[in-house]
């Protein structure tokens, strides 16, 4: 689980320097950069909610606000 938090998190970091590398006009070819950002951002929130819904359920049990 922790692992899985980890990658997302190196994957978030990754993506946002990807884009700011590609919009201060540096040298990634175009190809590279759409299919890199595509499969990031495609992959790394729905991750962090999948990781989220793993606890969402245990959380909720011991909610004081649940009658």
């Amino acid at each position: 689980m922790d692992y899985a938090k980890g990658i997302g998190i190196i994957l978030v970091v990754y993506g946002h320097v990807l884009r700011g590398v590609f919009e201060a006009g540096l040298d990634i070819p175009i190809k590279l950069f759409t299919y890199e950002d595509s499969f990031i951002y495609s992959f790394h929130m729905p991750l962090f909610f999948f990781l989220s819904g793993l606890f969402a359920n245990h959380l909720l049990k011991r909610s004081f606000f649940l009658i």
